[in-house]
């Protein structure tokens, strides 16, 4: 669900492109229009995919493909600008596919509750448990004077 409304987001992208060049300085309401519904429409959508998608390649998408359709859509559609729309799908692309592999290693470097710590590991570990981020180990031991609690 999140590649499609990616996928729409870009093509509102695209569409938000046009009607600004056809606005002619947000200067005639028609276009104007146009790319503030295909503007609010792109971002909502994209809002929408990054609930679940990495920002850096959810991003490189969405341009890649507001940046191939603003291309094919506003130029004959030939060889020569086909291939210009190329290499941004491309490096799209293989953003995705790298910001998979990083989730995959970071899975692996997570600790989790079946991880057993040992030695200096386990010591910081329960030394952490034990002081909180605010009270810096006091835990209310009544020898304080009442201006330090």
């Amino acid at each position: 669900m999140a590649w499609l409304a990616l996928a729409t987001a870009g093509e509102f992208e695209t569409g938000f492109a046009v009607c600004l060049k056809l606005s002619h300085g947000l200067r005639l309401p028609w276009p104007v229009a146009g790319f503030a519904l295909c503007a609010l429409a792109s971002f909502g959508l994209l809002t929408v995919a990054l609930r679940e998608l990495l920002v850096g390649p959810a991003y490189a998408v969405w341009t890649g493909i507001g940046a191939a359709g603003a291309v094919t859509s506003t130029l004959p559609s030939t060889p020569p600008s086909t291939l210009a729309a190329t290499p941004a799908v491309q490096a799209a692309d293989e953003l995705d596919h790298a910001a998979e592999r990083d989730r995959g290693a970071e899975r692996h470097r997570q600790t989790g509750p079946d991880v057993v710590l040992e030695g200096a590991a386990a010591d910081a570990a329960d030394q952490e448990r034990v002081q909180g981020p605010d009270d810096g180990g006091d835990r209310g031991r009544g020898d304080e004077s009442p201006a330090r609690r």
